[in-house]
């Protein structure tokens, strides 16, 4: 996992996406600034055309349980380099869903004090994506705060 200031937090996300059943899903980590487990939410998302939707998707998503989980100040990771270039430019994108998506994701953004996006290979957030791949199947969204589920706790013993 990627270093970040001392004191805030790491948020990584991603989204799974089941191209044959049109499913896609999130899954989210917050670790603190020395990596230790906060809290982690896989739900499964709307149906959606595209990976990058799933991505935009997902990052409405997570960026709204942040809200509502009190997190005002932190680094968020995304193995989507589209997604993070999107939330991170001045450019608007095409009015369409995915556009909405994003300027609703960017809205969020700059309610937060401080929220950075950052791209980091899908290798790196190997543990979204298991937590992802594992609400394909919910039918609502889970979260584990304090513990973590059994897909990942292995990581945080």
């Amino acid at each position: 996992m990627v270093a970040t200031a001392i004191g805030r937090k790491k948020c990584y996300f991603g989204a799974g996406y089941w191209h044959d059943a049109d499913k896609p899903a999130v899954g989210a980590i917050i670790l603190n600034d020395e990596g230790r487990y906060i809290s982690t939410l896989n739900a499964p998302l709307p149906s959606c055309s595209s990976p990058l939707m799933a991505e935009a998707f997902a990052g409405k998503e997570v960026l709204s349980w942040l809200w509502n989980h009190g997190e005002r100040s932190l680094d968020l990771f995304t193995y989507c380099l589209t997604l993070q270039q999107y939330l991170t430019s001045a450019t608007t994108p095409v009015r369409s869903y995915l556009g909405y998506a994003i300027d609703a994701c960017r809205a969020r953004i700059i309610s937060f004090d401080y929220c950075s996006v950052v791209f980091i290979p899908r290798i790196d957030n190997f543990l979204v994506h298991t937590l992802a791949s594992s609400a394909f199947t919910q039918s609502i969204a889970m979260y584990w705060d304090s513990v973590p589920p059994d897909s990942v706790s292995e990581h945080f013993e």
